[in-house]
């Protein structure tokens, strides 16, 4: 019996979406620079405690709809800390950004079910914003998140649910 969360390549294997088994780290190494407005959907975590005094950039995310991001699930607050999600954010050394960036609070975090911190595996979680964000042209999600992993692994033969439907909604 083969497990429901695995695909098949078309050739006998199977493996996970997302998953990288190859690859033992997360970091980026040997990137490019992009320009302003590039990635429209790169979101800013950060993370702010005593009351909004102190605040530090935690994580990145993708804005997959005008109330949800994508992000870590170990990027979730600390102890009597919230989240904040930063749209439009090009430079954080400064206000170098032709159009300003605009911050929402985060409502609630919606950490994977099966995250485990001491693995990392399932590592996904995702933020829902106290208000929507209004898009801009420089701040959107990307282009087409419908069968987005899908597209990269063919489909599982289980006809499992997936977790992202078009439209905005999520099934469990």
């Amino acid at each position: 019996m083969v497990p429901s969360d695995l695909n098949d390549d078309g050739g006998g294997r199977w493996y996970q979406c997302g998953v990288r088994p190859l690859v033992k780290t997360g970091r980026i190494v040997g990137g490019k620079g992009a320009v302003f407005g590039e990635f429209p959907w790169q979101v800013l975590v950060r993370e702010s405690t005593w009351l909004g005094l102190f605040t530090k950039n935690k994580c990145g995310g993708v804005l997959i709809s005008n109330k949800y991001v994508m992000t870590a699930a170990h990027c979730q607050p600390g102890f009597l800390a919230s989240l904040v999600a930063v749209f439009g954010e090009f430079d954080i050394s400064g206000d170098l950004e032709s159009k300003r960036p605009i911050s929402r609070n985060v409502k609630r975090v919606i950490v994977h079910r099966q995250y485990d911190p001491a693995t990392f595996q399932n590592d996904l979680a995702l933020l829902e914003l106290e208000h929507p964000v209004q898009f801009d042209a420089h701040i959107s999600t990307p282009r087409s998140l419908e069968g987005l992993c899908e597209r990269m692994v063919p489909k599982r033969r289980d006809n499992a649910r997936i977790l992202y439907e078009p439209g905005g909604r999520w099934t469990s």
